[in-house]
């Protein structure tokens, strides 16, 4: 596995012992039909001493390139401006920082404005809400309008229209989904793709 050092400015292949995390999903692996025993060549205290989990690809990997290629076309300097303005980062003696408070938008595996939202959702007593939002627009578009029916589309769906925007809109699309216990009938009804619910 590359094992990248920056302070050497080194990248070197080292042996590594699989993580506690990849030996405990073996056990349970793919093809598994009934319940078995599970030997391990190794003992109790070595497997105590493995680490849990895998060190991230990006944290293994020369980054200079990457960061040159950004620089010359100043993506970075935009990118980081983004981050000033949503509080993800700020401006110290020796440049920009992440801004520490847990959990901080560099914990949420999402686009930082998303993370904003949803970080800031719990002070505002909406989380349920935001956190629906979000996941409605990680995906394609929940509804369809067939060019044949497109009037009627239209007019079943406007119930769910809200002037608030799109984001309440898809909102009320999820709460009528959910209280009719995803109904499929109900999603061809008011055009609702099924392969979304």
């Amino acid at each position: 596995m590359p094992l990248f050092i920056p302070k050497l400015v080194l990248t070197y292949c080292k042996y590594y012992q699989f993580q506690k995390h990849r030996l405990d999903s073996e056990q349970d692996g793919p093809g598994r039909e009934t319940s078995g025993v599970c030997y391990r060549l190794y003992t109790e205290e070595q497997f105590d001493e493995l680490k849990e989990m895998t060190t991230p690809e990006i944290q293994r990997c020369n980054l200079a390139s990457v960061a040159l290629q950004l620089m010359a076309l100043d993506s970075i300097e935009n990118a980081l401006e983004q981050l000033l303005v949503l509080g993800a980062v700020r401006k110290g003696n020796s440049g920009y920082e992440v801004d520490a408070p847990w959990p901080s938008m560099a914990n949420v595996p999402l686009e930082p404005k998303l993370a904003k939202v949803i970080l800031s959702s719990k002070e505002l007593n909406c989380s349920e809400e935001i956190i629906t939002i979000v996941a409605l627009l990680s995906v394609d578009s929940l509804t369809y309008t067939p060019q044949s029916k497109r009037d009627h589309a239209i007019a079943v769906r406007k119930k769910f229209i809200s002037s608030e925007g799109d984001q309440r809109t898809l909102l009320n699309i999820y709460r009528a989904y959910k209280a009719v216990n995803g109904n499929k009938e109900w999603c061809y009804q008011h055009f609702i793709k099924l392969t979304d619910c």
